[in-house]
């Protein structure tokens, strides 16, 4: 995640493909790391470092568009490629 927020670029990409992939745990761990991922979302998007609004990019490429503070550990699957989302830069 640190990575993905990191980058110049306005647009931020969490790669979930490259982040999930090497996990090797129980289903109830995954979960968990799963909110994580969402709690520090959602405290990027109140704290206003980042947009609400969610792009999530699907491994087949389908786009699905949401709000992150409706954002659930059941919306994060091994199917999804990334999650796009943009900074919110203040002038």
């Amino acid at each position: 995640m640190l990575k993905s927020i990191a980058v110049k670029e306005k647009e931020k990409i969490f790669d979930s493909e490259e982040f999930f992939n090497p996990i090797n745990v129980r289903n109830d761990d995954l979960i968990k790391i799963k909110e994580n991922i969402i709690q520090l979302l959602k405290e990027l998007s109140k704290e206003e470092i980042i947009h609400n609004r969610l792009e999530i990019v699907l491994k087949s490429g389908k786009i699905k568009n949401g709000l992150i503070k409706k954002l659930t550990a059941s919306d994060i699957t091994r199917r999804i490629k990334y999650l796009k989302f943009i900074e919110n830069i203040k002038n």
